[in-house]
């Protein structure tokens, strides 16, 4: 069932974002967390195969099976909370709201419990998330969305481009491709693809440290000493041009 429009009370711009202070921020945003654990159970079908029933409640608890041992929810809230302190450094007013980004944020590991528990492993994790996060969008009243954000979830070309598991050339027609898919103009996926990677990338401390830098303005780029930020910088620039 459709929900009411005002269901997930996220209305705020990404001017109203950048404005909040970020008490009123992270209130926000574990409301959001709540909105999803009220949500009745439901099952999945993934390869072919009925999951279920899953609870939105029990996967936030669930760990999240990464090497800093956070819980999902733990983990979803230290992304959201790079959202909130690099937001200020973008601009994607009139490209995605507020709202649906937060949603990508919040649900973007959602199956990665299931895929641990249903295949003893978590590299399937897409798959579930995929089709939980449909499952979300549909009661939301959001379809329009979800084309976008399950691109988005089902790929990382920028963190295998970071370590050197793919070519320039091979990132770049793959970010491409992605960017038809959604439907999606060149430069404004790559700029969303990025700062998804950044957000969630920098939420691991350790990857933070190794993998980014934060300028004394509190903007955080990759790390100068990046053995492949001359070619990110190039790809930023491929982008950027595509507009």
């Amino acid at each position: 069932m459709k929900q009411d429009k005002f269901f997930l009370k996220i209305d705020e711009s990404w001017e109203d974002i950048v404005a909040m202070d970020k008490p009123s921020f992270r209130s926000m945003i574990l409301d959001l967390i709540e909105k999803c654990c009220d949500l009745s159970s439901f099952n999945i079908i993934v390869d072919g195969k009925e999951i279920g029933p899953i609870s939105f409640v029990e996967e936030f608890e669930a760990p999240s099976h990464t090497f800093e041992n956070h819980s999902l929810r733990e983990h979803s809230i230290r992304v959201l909370d790079r959202c909130y302190d690099q937001c200020r450094f973008y601009d994607f007013s009139g490209v995605i709201a507020f709202e649906v980004f937060a949603i990508l944020l919040v649900l973007h590991d959602i199956g990665k419990n299931v895929s641990f528990v249903d295949k003893g492993s978590k590299i399937y994790q897409h798959r579930y998330t995929i089709q939980m996060l449909k499952h979300f969008m549909e009661i939301y009243g959001k379809q329009e969305h979800i084309l976008l954000l399950s691109t988005l979830i089902d790929m990382d070309p920028l963190g295998q481009f970071l370590k050197g598991q793919r070519s320039f050339d091979e990132t770049k027609n793959l970010i491409k491709k992605a960017a038809k898919k959604a439907k999606f103009c060149e430069v404004s996926f790559f700029y969303i693809l990025k700062f998804y990677y950044f957000c969630d990338a920098s939420s691991y401390d350790n990857l933070k440290k190794r993998i980014f830098y934060d300028y004394s303005d509190g903007r955080m780029a990759l790390h100068p000493e990046h053995s492949r930020k001359n070619d990110f910088e190039e790809l930023t620039t491929f982008f950027a041009k595509a507009s």
